[in-house]
C-alpha cells in the first residue's frame, strides 16, 4: 500500500524566501527521520549499508527514500533547493507519509492564495501545523482554510465532488459557518427547504429565498432567449448599470445583486432551469460583479469570536507525538505470543540520535537507567580488556561481520555513516573497542526477544509493528543511535 501526497495550490516560493524555506524543509525531513544510504560497504564477503541523514550540501539536490522510524523504504523524495521545488511519488501511510505531508503543509503556509495539503483524498489536519510551530517557534494558524468559497471555487471541479469540505480540519469544523458555507450547501443540495414557513426575515436564508422568488417570477414571464441570457448579462454589469435597468421584474433581481454575491443569482438561476451551477460559473466567474455590500447576518460578538478562534495559532505538537502511529491496521496479525503486551508506540527513546540537551528529546527515566547500566558495563569491559593486539584490518573485519550478522538476524539494522568511519579511525582505542564488544553482547542478549522478527509476513509494511519494532531489535537500534550521537555518548560513556 502507498499513498500520494501533494499540495493543490501555488508551490512557487518567492526567491527572497527560498533560503528560509529550504532550511525549514531540511529540518522537517531531518527531524522526521528521512534519510538516504550514503554508501554500501562490501568487504570480507559481507555487505553493510550506511545511513546518511538529510544535509544541505551547497545547492545540490536532495534525494531520500528511507525513514529511520518507520524502518522502511518508499519511492524517492526529491528537493531542489535552488528552485524550492519538492516532489514525491508513493509515500506509504506511516512516518514517511507524515513527514512528507508536513513539507507540503509548509508550502501551504507560505502561500497567500487558497491551497490545501492532501495525502491521497484526505486533507492534512492541524497537527501538521502544530509540528511546524513546534520545530520553528512559529504561530501559524489554519485561518486560510476558512476561506470556504475560495477553496470550493478553486478545487471542487478537480474531482467533481465536494470533498465533503474536508479541507476544514475536523477538530475546527465548529468554526465553519456563515454565508459562504450556506452557499456551498445550497449549490450541492438545492434550496427546496427554503419556504415562507422556514425562513425568518432578516436572515441570510430569507434573502436567498426572496432572490429566488424574484428570479422565478422573471423567468415565468420570459422566453428561453431573453430569460437566462438576460440575467447573465445583468450580473456582468457594474452597480450603476444594474441600478438603471428598465424591466421591472429584472429590477427586483438587480436589487438583490446589491446585497448578495453574483454566485447566489447564478446557483438559483441554474437550479430553476435545471442547469449545472459549476458549468455556468466556469464561464461567468471572471466577468461577474463584485461590488455588493453584504449585510452582517451574525452579531458583532459572534463574528469577533469566530475570527479570533480561526486566527488562533495551532498549539505546538512535539516531534515524538506527531510521529506516533496508532492506526489499528499497523497491528493486524500480531502473533499470539505478543498478545497482551503493549503496542509499540514511538517515543523520545527512539530519537536518541537527535538528542541535543534541549527538550526536543527528553530521555525517559527507564532509558536513563538503561544507559547508565550500559555505561557501567562499558567501563567494566574497558577495565578488563587487554591492550589491543589486533591489526586495523582484523578490527575492520570483525566490525563488518558483526554489523552484517546483526542485520541478518534482527533485520534493517544500519549504522550511521559518520559513526562507522569514526569507529574505524579509532579502532585501536579501548573506548571504541569496548563499545563494539558491548554491542556484541547486547546482540546476543536480545536474540530471544528479537527472534519474533521471523514471524514477519509478506512485507515489512504488512507485518504487525509489534513484530517489526520488537523490544529486542529496538534495544540494538537504540544503542547504535547513542553511539552515533557524540554529545549524548560522551555524557554517558565518556568518549
Amino acid at each position: 500500500m502507498g499513498s500520494y501526497g501533494y499540495y493543490s495550490g501555488n508551490n512557487n516560493i518567492a526567491e527572497e524566501k527560498r533560503n528560509e524555506f529550504t532550511e525549514r524543509v531540511i529540518k522537517i525531513l531531518g527531524y522526521g527521520g528521512m534519510m538516504e544510504f550514503d554508501e554500501e560497504v562490501r568487504l570480507f564477503g559481507k555487505e553493510i549499508s550506511l545511513l546518511k541523514p538529510v544535509r544541505l550540501e551547497g545547492n545540490e539536490d536532495i534525494h531520500v527514500h528511507y525513514n529511520y522510524f518507520e524502518d522502511d523504504f518508499w519511492e524517492d523524495v526529491y528537493y531542489d533547493p535552488q528552485e524550492a521545488w519538492f516532489d514525491t511519488e508513493k509515500i506509504g501511510s506511516a512516518e514517511y507519509c507524515a513527514v512528507v505531508t508536513a513539507v507540503y503543509m509548509l508550502y501551504e503556509l507560505y502561500d497567500d492564495m487558497a491551497g490545501c495539503t492532501w495525502s491521497d483524498s484526505e486533507a492534512a489536519g492541524s497537527e501538521y501545523v502544530g509540528w511546524i510551530n513546534h520545530l520553528f517557534g512559529t504561530s501559524y494558524s489554519m485561518e486560510k482554510r476558512f476561506r470556504i468559497w475560495e477553496y470550493m471555487e478553486k478545487f471542487t471541479r478537480v474531482s467533481d465532488d465536494y470533498r465533503k469540505l474536508g479541507f476544514i480540519p475536523s477538530e475546527l469544523t465548529f468554526l465553519a459557518g456563515g454565508t459562504e458555507l450556506a452557499d456551498v450547501f445550497y449549490i450541492k443540495n438545492g434550496t427546496s427547504t427554503l419556504t415562507p414557513d422556514t425562513v425568518r426575515i432578516g436572515t441570510y436564508p430569507y434573502d436567498v429565498y426572496s432572490c429566488k422568488s424574484a428570479i422565478q417570477k422573471y423567468l415565468e414571464t420570459s422566453t428561453e432567449k431573453n430569460g437566462i441570457p438576460v440575467i447573465w448579462d445583468l450580473i456582468k454589469m457594474d452597480k450603476g448599470q444594474r441600478a438603471t435597468v428598465e424591466d421591472s421584474a429584472l429590477q427586483e433581481i438587480a436589487a438583490y445583486s446589491f446585497i448578495l454575491p453574483a454566485r447566489v443569482i447564478v446557483y438559483l438561476s441554474a437550479e430553476l432551469t435545471d442547469k449545472d451551477f459549476w458549468d455556468c460559473w466556469k464561464v461567468l466567474k471572471d466577468e461577474v460583479y463584485h461590488d455588493e455590500k453584504m449585510k452582517q447576518y451574525e452579531s458583532d460578538e459572534v463574528k469577533k469570536t469566530r475570527m479570533e478562534l480561526c486566527r488562533a495559532p495551532i498549539a505546538p505538537v512535539k516531534t515524538a507525538d506527531f510521529l506516533r502511529i496508532d492506526y489499528p491496521a499497523f497491528f493486524y496479525h500480531t502473533p499470539e505470543e505478543l498478545k497482551g503486551k503493549p503496542k509499540y508506540m514511538l517515543t523520545d527513546d527512539d530519537r536518541l540520535y537527535w538528542w541535543d540537551g534541549t527538550d526536543e528529546v527528553v530521555i525517559s527515566e527507564s532509558m536513563d537507567n538503561w544507559l547508565k547500566e550500559l555505561a557501567q558495563r562499558h567501563r567494566d569491559i574497558m577495565k578488563n580488556y587487554p591492550c589491543p593486539t589486533d591489526s586495523s584490518i582484523d578490527f575492520l573485519e570483525s566490525f563488518i561481520n558483526l554489523i552484517a550478522d546483526t542485520n541478518e538476524y534482527y533485520k534493517r539494522i544500519y549504522l550511521f555513516g559518520d559513526m562507522f568511519y569514526e569507529f574505524l579511525k579509532n579502532g585501536n582505542k579501548k573506548e571504541y573497542i569496548s563499545a563494539i564488544e558491548l554491542f556484541r553482547i547486547l546482540v546476543e542478549e536480545n536474540k530471544e526477544d528479537g527472534k519474533i522478527i521471523e514471524r514477519m509476513k509478506y512485507s515489512w509494511t504488512m507485518t504487525s509493528r509489534n513484530v517489526t519494532h520488537n523490544i529486542g531489535r529496538l534495544r540494538v537500534k537504540r544503542y547504535l543511535s547513542v553511539m552515533a550521537n557524540p554529545v549524548l555518548r560522551k555524557s554517558y560513556f565518556g568518549f
